[in-house]
């Protein structure tokens, strides 16, 4: 299972994760995974089909 979310920031996604509101939901989400490993990974280029 993949969960993918894009963030304006690192500071925006870090905010996120301290605020308890979003901590209800990413403990439902990481209770449907086997393991849970959230990462951040800087977006190298956009693409669009013509």
């Amino acid at each position: 299972m993949t969960n993918y979310a894009q963030w304006c920031s690192q500071a925006d996604f870090e905010a996120m994760q301290k605020n308890p509101e979003a901590g209800k939901y990413m403990k439902q989400a990481a209770a449907l995974a086997e393991k849970f490993e959230p990462a951040l990974y800087a977006v190298a280029g956009v693409y669009a089909a013509e």
